[in-house]
């Protein structure tokens, strides 16, 4: 089966179960919800993996999480990583 891509809704703290070697495309708003896209093969079994929101400003992840993104939100920017 062909790769594909799938959505996944996110909040400050998230666990999604993903297909192994998901590959994250982009992190971004849509109609007001903080969202992330990847390229999955959805045959391969999945795993959970842990994404954590946090604020421009604000506590920082553990220097060791991988970054995944930045979103402006009007006034607010948030910044994804993925927790190991």
């Amino acid at each position: 089966m062909a790769n594909t891509i799938w959505k996944y809704k996110l909040d400050a703290t998230t666990i999604l179960a993903m297909p192994i070697g998901a590959s994250i495309l982009t992190v971004q708003i849509q109609n007001s919800q903080l969202c992330l896209w990847a390229l999955v093969n959805p045959t391969i079994q999945s795993v959970e993996r842990e994404f954590h929101v946090f604020p421009t400003g604000g506590s920082g992840p553990p220097s060791d999480w991988p970054y995944i993104g930045t979103v402006q939100d009007g006034e607010l920017v948030w910044h994804l990583f993925e927790s190991v």
